[in-house]
């Protein structure tokens, strides 16, 4: 296998490995996230619905005192500032019960259906005594605010309102109590998804180190060893040793390098051994024709000694 593939099937696992945890990391944070941004807000939502509603009621049960209050002291004084606080009053008490109706549960509506029923029979045995006030009928107003009927819808609507106020108080216990449950669970998933992420983060760290570990052991081994011992195996055939072979045989790019060098090793070994070969052939046809060069000049001058002697011979048989 090539460096090249070796190099990339290494960061590929590296890649899918980080990704892998951080991803998980990531899902993990933006769970935690969501938790924080819907629980609680969805507890307060309903925290602050049921206190509303209380509210509501506690609202009721004094509107329908100062009705009961306003149309009696007409009654009584015939001062038409309560009459006006009755109205206002009314205006108010009615506008409560169309915000209630219809936006809690089934029960609970139906206890503001019956509420806002008993309280439509008030009002109008309420109005009737105000218009016999206006005429002049305070006593008969008195006793129409004092009647059976008048008081028996007032014990109903009373009790229906103490009946939703208790109920109330005891959903938002309850709820409090859920809430702070359910908080609390919120709390503990969020410290575990840290605590998760907190070893997840510490476990890719510790998988990021061991890769940078890995990678380098990789690298060294598989490049920068085995071009050292090329490098040494370069220099001694510089220096002109070219029994020198690199012993690389990995089928890679630096084992192809490898054999490449052996094959040039192999070449300039071939080369100067033929080198050598022609040296060797002129050197010794140069020392034969140095002989025969040395045998001729020996000869000449045993030539010359013998002309010279032949030479003084005749001068001597002249004289």
């Amino acid at each position: 296998m090539s460096l090249r593939k070796k190099i990339i099937i290494l960061f590929i696992l590296t890649l899918i490995i980080e990704i892998g945890l951080g991803s998980y990391i990531l899902i993990e944070k933006n769970e935690a996230i969501a938790l924080l941004q819907t629980k609680p807000e969805q507890i307060i939502a309903t925290v602050e619905n049921d206190v509303y509603f209380s509210s509501l009621s506690q609202q009721l049960r004094y509107y329908d005192e100062i009705l009961t209050q306003s149309a009696r002291n007409y009654a009584f004084t015939g001062d038409i500032d309560w009459k006006n606080r009755y109205y206002e009053a009314a205006s108010k008490m009615n506008l409560a019960l169309s915000e209630a109706s219809g936006k809690s549960d089934k029960e609970t509506n139906e206890l503001f259906d019956n509420i806002n029923q008993v309280n439509d029979e008030l009002v109008e045995i309420e109005t009737q005594a105000i218009e016999n006030t206006d005429q002049g009928k305070g006593v008969e107003g008195l006793a129409e605010l004092n009647s059976n009927n008048y008081l028996e819808q007032k014990r109903v609507l009373k009790t229906s309102l103490e009946e939703y106020y208790t109920k109330q108080g005891r959903n938002i216990d309850l709820l409090v109590e859920n809430s702070f449950e359910s908080l609390s669970t919120v709390n503990e998933k969020i410290i575990a998804i840290i605590k998760t992420n907190g070893l997840f983060v510490i476990f890719l760290l510790l998988i990021t180190l061991l890769l940078i570990i890995l990678t380098y052991l990789f690298v060294y081994i598989f490049i920068i060893k085995r071009i050292d011992r090329l490098l040494l195996v370069v220099i001694e055939i510089t220096r002109g040793n070219l029994n020198e072979m690199t012993k690389d045989k990995e089928n890679d790019e630096i084992g192809l390098l490898a054999t490449s060098i052996n094959q040039m090793t192999n070449a300039l070994k071939k080369t100067n051994d033929d080198f050598e070969d022609k040296v060797l052939e002129r050197t010794e046809s140069l020392e034969k024709i140095n002989k025969y060069i040395t045998s001729r000049e020996l000869k000449m001058i045993e030539l010359k000694k013998k002309i010279k002697a032949l030479e003084a011979l005749l001068d001597h048989g002249h004289k």
